[in-house]
């Protein structure tokens, strides 16, 4: 919880948390990108996914759910 609370008030960065965490940061949010783009083109949406929503009815396309 202190990790969120330290990027959410800008007292860290992500990338400085995930290299706290002794990761790798262009890796891992390449990772993210990846996942996304692979939700997204198979149109299913994750209740924990904060990414605005493009269409009304709150999903981001490709198939109805």
């Amino acid at each position: 919880m202190a990790n969120l609370l330290s990027i959410r008030s800008g007292a860290m960065t992500l990338s400085e948390v995930i290299a706290r965490q002794g990761r790798n940061p262009d890796a891992v949010l390449a990772e993210i990108a990846a996942t996304n783009a692979k939700l997204d083109a198979l149109g299913l949406v994750l209740d924990s996914d904060p990414r605005p929503s493009p269409n009304p009815s709150g999903g981001r396309g490709g198939g109805d759910l």
